[in-house]
């Protein structure tokens, strides 16, 4: 079952950095991750950014190409502390998602998700 909104409050974010260490890209990404059920979640708009990707664009592929327990919205705390409502997806969903992945950045950071779903 994927995250869902409720009235109790905001899920508590840790954050991770992915460094994907390719001359011309940003040298880290700030990731804000959930733990929820046992399962790592990856805010989507941090994911997006880290792929080099529009945040609409990810968010829409997901939705489709990702069952519907892969991905869902949550109250999560924004920057400034606020809870608002974030598209949340599950990082081993994400890192099979992205198996395909053409772009330099997309392959490290598909290896880099993979890297946190291994025991």
């Amino acid at each position: 079952m994927a995250p869902a909104a409720d009235n109790t409050g905001a899920f508590a974010v840790s954050l991770m950095t992915f460094s994907p260490g390719i001359r011309g890209v940003q040298r880290s990404f700030k990731l804000r991750s959930v733990n929820f059920q046992g399962r790592l979640w990856l805010l989507a708009k941090d994911a997006a950014k880290a792929l080099g990707t529009p945040v609409n664009s990810l968010r829409q592929r997901c939705q489709s190409g990702l069952d519907s327990s892969a991905w869902g919205y949550a109250t999560v705390p924004d920057k400034t502390g606020r809870p608002a409502m974030m598209m949340l997806v599950a990082v081993d969903d994400l890192a099979r998602f992205l198996c395909g992945a053409r772009t330099r950045q997309g392959r490290m950071f598909r290896r880099w998700l993979e890297g946190l779903t291994r025991p």
